[in-house]
């Protein structure tokens, strides 16, 4: 399935190529991975925990940090990030802005390094989950 929305205020020419391509990259991984399948996981009540692992190989976990296999992205690429996954699921967004919000800018804003080394890539590559 895919939409197209109006962009009323040129919004899109204020975008930077690093944040198109962000967009660019949820949006995809939406498309391809996540709308196929997301009205199933509802009908079961099961929220696609297999697409963890894909949203850390695709650095959707704390794009705006730059360490530790963050992508290193402006807020703006941030937000677009969380519009395109908002745009099939608020619980797939949700999980995208708490693992990386929450959990990881914690533990990197006020974790000591050994907590950074221990944590840090494992949750950012979704192989753990923060909260």
């Amino acid at each position: 399935m895919t939409t197209t929305s109006l962009d009323y205020y040129a919004i899109e020419e204020l975008l930077t190529n690093d944040e198109r391509a962000a967009r660019d990259r949820a949006r995809r991984f939406v498309q391809e991975e996540v709308m196929h399948e997301i009205v199933a996981c509802h009908r079961a009540a099961k929220f696609p925990e297999h697409l963890r692992a894909r949203m850390g190989a695709l650095r959707l976990f704390a794009p705006f940090l730059k360490e530790y296999g963050c992508a290193g992205q402006s807020y703006t690429a941030y937000g677009l990030i969380m519009q395109e996954l908002e745009g099939a699921d608020s619980g797939l967004r949700s999980e995208a802005s708490v693992q990386g919000a929450l959990a990881i800018y914690a533990i990197h804003s006020f974790g000591m390094p050994e907590q950074h080394a221990r944590w840090l890539p494992e949750l950012v590559s979704g192989e753990r989950v923060g909260c």
